[in-house]
């Protein structure tokens, strides 16, 4: 995506005209598709007649011409293209320069390395996130991961997909100890918990520190696993009954935060059973954006929304948040916070 791509803007055509649409055929530097997308009239300098080009006219007010955003790649509807709570003309004259287009590239950031570290405060939500895309995982595999950090302990869902009243998989915390439920076909709750949180010795995550937290399903094996820092908890064959469990299966809705304090970050979720081996050696990694997951929320954004980084630059899969949802996540000096290795949204996986 160089100078003048459209990437900010829907893909579409001009209607049945002679008109080309990578040309500017007023003259007023915007090509005939984006002033078409724009409303615009591609067959006149001054579309609204009020004496100035389209090209110089700046319908969002950033700073920045309608021919500027155009050659930036970004929206001229939106002063912050990428809802990262940088405009767009703050973060080209910025010093390096950010991307406008690319959420995790902001202020926030550490140049060049490190993107910004947020996590959401779950304390400020009055109900669970709910993600607009549905998932049905159609009694196959999965992996749900998370880092969470809780100061008591909390009861309710961390991340979970519903239909209903049944879940796929519902990952949680029951007074600080975690456990992964889903509900299958015979109208039975599988249930595999921790033994205990970290008051009684063992990794749980009442502690007010940040911990790792994964669950799989392998229908094919038969086993549900648990991981806790590093702990492994397992549910295999007999421990589901005379019959092999199946999960219930539907377009089942994706919920995050359902208790009443804490913090949650990096939330994946896989349409497979990743190993022990594979977990253990991507838990400390951010994944590139687009990468395998089917739903990847790091809450590293500072907008009014929080990316889908399996869909990234989709803003129709964008989630948003209330003022104040998302914290940095090492606000308190907290050296156990999660520092994942990689660079911004687009290209973490290095």
């Amino acid at each position: 995506d160089g100078p003048g791509h459209r990437a900010a803007l829907p893909e579409t055509d001009l209607p049945d005209t002679d008109i080309k649409p990578d040309e500017d055929g007023d003259g007023d530097g915007l090509a005939n598709l984006y002033e078409y997308l724009l409303g615009l009239d591609p067959t006149t300098q001054d579309s609204d007649s009020n004496g100035i080009v389209d090209g110089l006219e700046d319908y969002d007010g950033d700073g920045l011409t309608n021919g500027d955003e155009f050659v930036f790649g970004t929206d001229p509807r939106l002063s912050d293209t990428d809802d990262d709570g940088d405009d767009d003309l703050v973060e080209i004259r910025a010093v390096p320069p950010t991307s406008p287009v690319y959420s995790m590239s902001n202020s926030a950031a550490t140049l060049p390395a490190l993107p910004p570290r947020r996590a959401l405060d779950m304390g400020a939500l009055s109900s669970p996130l709910a993600a607009p895309s549905t998932y049905d995982f159609a009694g196959g595999p999965w992996t749900v991961e998370a880092y969470v950090k809780l100061a008591d302990d909390e009861t309710g869902d961390l991340v979970a997909c519903k239909i209903g009243n049944a879940a796929q998989f519902r990952l949680s915390v029951i007074a600080g100890v975690p456990q992964i439920a889903f509900n299958d076909l015979r109208n039975n709750t599988q249930t595999l918990a921790a033994t205990a949180d970290l008051d009684a010795g063992v990794p749980g995550a009442a502690d007010n520190m940040w911990h790792y937290l994964a669950a799989t399903w392998d229908p094919t094996a038969q086993i549900l696993a648990l991981y806790v820092d590093g702990l492994v908890y397992t549910m295999t064959g007999g421990d589901f009954g005379d019959l092999p469990a199946i999960a219930v299966s539907g377009r089942g809705v994706l919920e995050f935060g359902g208790l009443d304090d804490g913090s949650l970050d990096e939330v994946r979720v896989w349409s497979s059973a990743r190993t022990r081996s594979i977990l253990s050696s991507t838990y400390y990694r951010l994944v590139q954006a687009g990468g395998g997951p089917v739903a990847y929320f790091r809450f590293d954004d500072g907008g009014s929304t929080v990316e889908d980084f399996a869909k990234p630059g989709d803003s129709t899969a964008a989630i948003p948040v209330p003022a104040g949802a998302l914290v940095p996540d090492d606000n308190a000096g907290d050296p156990e916070a999660p520092l994942l290795l990689g660079q911004y949204g687009t290209d973490s996986d290095d």
